[in-house]
């Protein structure tokens, strides 16, 4: 269970930095909403970390193999 916490707050992190330098550098804007940008990286964190988890436990069901069922397809014998 750490390791999805560990794996959605680098997530968080880097989309955080990343839309830091989109509104500093790149839009060039005087003033960054940082209140906002907290907000955007934890429902980046939240849906990473749902979707880490997802991914391994539905994971594992799809890549079962289901065996072939057994039916007659004869001709009936009476």
């Amino acid at each position: 269970m750490e390791n999805i916490f560990v794996v959605s707050g680098i997530v968080a992190l880097i989309y955080f930095l990343l839309s830091f330098i989109d509104v500093k550098y790149i839009r060039r804007e005087e003033e960054v909403n940082v209140k906002t940008q907290i907000k955007s990286a934890l429902l980046v964190f939240a849906s990473s970390a749902i979707g880490y988890y997802i991914v391994n436990n539905l994971g594992d069901a799809a890549a079962t193999t289901v065996e072939s069922v057994q039916a007659f397809d004869g001709s009936p014998g009476f």
